[in-house]
């Protein structure tokens, strides 16, 4: 038995380093050094085999040849040719080249590939005169080759295909988690410690069964290779059975030992495993999986739909970890809300005392729990950042509802000193702002905005006259949407709430949390944000039901429009005698975009007996303005058919005639590209970014601004007017578009003293025909 030390890498999904290193030490590996994607280490033949066989983590395992930099093709072939490939295997073994990476001289993987192959060949060739032939279904021997940033590792695979293929999946499933990632999140929620003091083990949305698979694998002791140890999946055959160095009886000794501990795990495994999921062929799927896996006696499947789930009242307390859908498209993020609100209730009505952990690609969507996560892990899923989201289910881990306080008003005495400096901060503008908001009439406006370091929030008071009743799932309005002539989505009018007068008009105020950086004590975030509800509710002496808290992490594409809650309380407040429908609870922004106040009423001023075009129109209000200074027609343009149903309650606050003023649900983009209208004053504001599902391409302002403009200055009239606006930070308008029409920029102007001071909210510019 060799007692021999080599080196060696062992690869692994992003983010799994930190696990993989600890790991690969539990097993007996010494000068573990951790690497992107990867970690290197020490080891003997035995240990080494014991990864192989033993390692939940990682990808792949090989023997480490080569770690320099190279500067040149002819330096990485002259430094693989120089290696003693003769000690390593021998010159009748089947080859194949596993390169990836890419330098100035080697521009394509497949050229590098080629180089390797080239380079071992030629030293064969000089040694024992033999060419080795290439094999790329079952090769003995598999190179390992990566180039990244001049830095070149070269590697013998000692297993021949990737680690993280257990040979359970039957068939895939919907966007299935690779087992060694199912494994890296049961390892991070600490569900070996669970299990061994007994705990259960559930899975409530478990797919084709992979979590569930692995956290009975873990809690068996079961190694994750058995079933590729039995031949009953891969290739048949391991690589390093072919190298110089093979010794067949540490292998098979340490292959008896798999083989005993996955022989004794199911006999030894007490622990109750449960998994659930509403669609019965997913189900169906997971019991095959379990079953090739030899697990049927130890798991639990189920079909059961999570808003329908309640545990055994005889279980034990353990762990609950669910892959949730995270929905790639925005419009599907969207209809997933409720879904973990649902777990939310789960978690708090059947896990008390249990732990959770929630792996998602948007951490937003894992807030909705309604649950205080204690610790967060970033992961990898392929490309797709996540996150671990972990959870001590208990009273203290229940997220407050800070805006469901009842009539409560608090006072300055309730302030702590950092409330009562933002409170003064408060008052301070507020006076700033005063003399302004006497000209206006009970207006809706922006008071606060991260003025002070410690506070980064946004502020804004709306005044509500009405309130409407919660939203109907009734869809027998009247009010036509249209559909463009290439969209095969449905159109579902909805009617306009009943609505309730209010006796005198009502303060509500919307507070946004722009999200801390992470250096930012969790703890002290939260506590700041209780120190803005409680300062604004003394200031302005409004009840906390009234302030509505939301979290503005960075936006991506149509995310400020996504819904944050179920609740559908929908108020209606005035600007310059308009009507609004607004919602503070149910998405990130209100429905009307304050700082937009100035352009809609510049439109206003010139749309009398004219034709108007609304691009991207969102709730409409743009339109309400042109309807009712006189445009002869107007047309409004969204791909939402929920937007374009707000804009129908917009135009029947406004008794807008439906006959005149038009909705069309359709991609912006393809409609200007085949339309013949024309119109004398157009609005385009459309999203920094945008990869709906409803469009088959990407929106992407900074990108496209030139087209979008360009076609939209097509059907302007001669004399008309053209307003582009977008909050895009950093934007810059294309220097050829000044040279082909008449460019006014509007920025400045068409920012009320709400709105005038920091950052400008949105660029605004006029395009006229020269």
């Amino acid at each position: 038995m060799s007692t021999s030390f080599e080196s060696y890498i062992a690869t692994c999904p992003k983010g799994l380093e930190h696990q993989l290193g600890l790991e690969l030490a539990r097993l007996g590996a010494v000068e573990v050094q951790e690497s992107v994607a990867a970690c290197y280490f020490k080891a003997d033949l035995a240990t080494s085999y014991k990864v192989c066989l033993w390692s939940r983590l990682a990808n792949r395992v090989a023997l480490l040849l080569l770690r320099n930099r190279i500067d040149s093709e002819q330096a990485l072939y002259d430094s693989i040719t120089a290696l003693p490939w003769n000690s390593y295997f021998s010159a009748d073994k089947t080859l194949l080249v596993d390169f990836n990476g890419t330098s100035a001289d080697i521009r394509d993987s497949r050229f590098g590939a080629k180089r390797v192959k080239d380079a071992i060949n030629d030293s064969f060739l000089s040694s024992v005169n033999q060419r080795l032939v290439i094999d790329e279904q079952r090769p003995d021997i598999l190179v390992y080759g990566r180039l990244f940033n001049g830095r070149f590792t070269l590697a013998l695979d000692l297993v021949g295909e990737s680690l993280h293929q257990r040979g359970y999946r039957s068939r895939g499933g919907a966007a299935p988690l690779k087992e060694n990632l199912a494994a890296a999140i049961l390892l991070q929620s600490d569900w070996p410690a669970i299990a061994e003091s007994g705990g259960s083990f559930v899975d409530p949305m478990c797919g084709s069964g992979t979590l569930l698979i692995e956290a009975a694998l873990i809690a068996a002791n079961i190694p994750p290779t058995f079933l590729r140890a039995r031949g009953l999946v891969g290739n048949g055959h391991w690589c390093l059975t072919q190298f110089s160095n093979y010794d067949d009886a540490v292998w098979q000794q340490v292959m008896k030992l798999q083989a005993l501990a996955a022989d004794e795990g199911c006999n030894q495994l007490t622990n109750t495993l449960l998994g659930f999921d509403i669609d019965p062929r997913t189900v169906a799927l997971a019991n095959e999986n379990i079953a090739l896996a030899g697990l049927t006696d130890c798991l639990t499947v189920k079909v059961t739909a999570i808003d329908r789930l309640s545990l055994p009242d005889d279980i034990l307390p353990g762990l609950l970890v669910v892959n949730p859908p995270y929905g790639e498209r925005l419009g599907e993020v969207d209809e997933l809300i409720p879904v973990y609100q649902q777990l939310g209730r789960l978690l708090k009505q059947s896990c008390m005392g249990w732990q959770a952990s929630v792996f998602t690609g948007n951490k937003d969507l894992g807030w909705q729990t309604g649950l205080r996560s204690w610790r967060q892990h970033r992961l990898y899923n392929g490309a797709i950042e996540c996150q671990v989201q972990r959870y001590r289910v208990d009273e203290k881990s229940i997220a407050v509802d800070l805006t469901d306080r009842g009539k409560k008003v608090l006072s300055v005495d309730d302030l702590s000193d950092n409330a009562t400096m933002l409170a003064n901060r408060l008052i301070k503008n507020r006076r700033r702002l005063k003399p302004w908001l006497k000209k206006q009439s009970n207006a809706c406006y922006r008071v606060y905005d991260a003025d002070l370091p410690e506070y980064a929030m946004a502020i804004d008071c709306y005044v509500a006259v009405e309130k409407l009743a919660l939203e109907s799932d009734d869809v027998s309005g009247a009010y036509p949407i249209k559909n463009s002539g290439a969209s095969p989505y449905k159109n579902v009018p909805t009617p306009l709430p009943k609505r309730a007068t209010l006796a005198q008009p009502e303060l509500h105020i919307h507070l946004q949390e722009y999200a801390p950086p992470a250096t930012v004590d969790a703890g002290l975030a939260r506590k700041r944000v209780k120190d803005a509800i409680a300062a604004v509710s003394a200031v302005f002496e409004c009840p906390l039901e009234q302030i509505y808290l939301k979290r503005r992490e960075r936006q991506r594409g149509n995310s400020q429009y996504q819904k944050t809650d179920a609740s559908d309380q929908a108020l209606v407040v005035l600007e310059h005698g308009h009507a609004f429908k607004i919602n503070l609870q149910r998405y990130l922004d209100s429905g009307l975009f304050l700082d937009h106040r100035p352009v809609r009423l510049l439109i206003a001023k010139e749309v009398a007996g004219k034709r108007f075009l609304n691009l991207f129109s969102y709730t409409g209000s743009a339109s309400v303005y042109a309807a009712k200074a006189g445009a002869s027609q107007s047309l409004s343009i969204d791909m939402s058919n929920n937007y374009l149903n707000w804009t129908r309650h917009n135009f029947e606050l406004n008794a807008i005639d439906c006959e005149q003023h038009e909705l069309l649900r359709a991609d912006c983009s393809e409609w200007l590209k085949t339309s013949d209208m024309n119109f004398d004053c157009i609005l385009l504001d459309p999203p920094s970014f945008s990869n709906s599902k409803r469009m088959d391409h990407t929106l992407d302002i900074s990108r496209d601004h030139i087209d979008l403009i360009s076609l939209a200055m097509r059907r302007l009239t001669e004399e008309g007017s053209l307003y582009f606006s977008n909050n895009k930070r950093g934007f810059k308008l294309a220097p050829e578009l000044t040279r082909q029409f008449a460019v006014e920029d509007l920025t400045r102007a068409t920012l009320d003293p709400d709105f005038e001071r920091g950052r400008p909210a949105h660029q605004c510019w006029r395009l006229r025909h020269r």
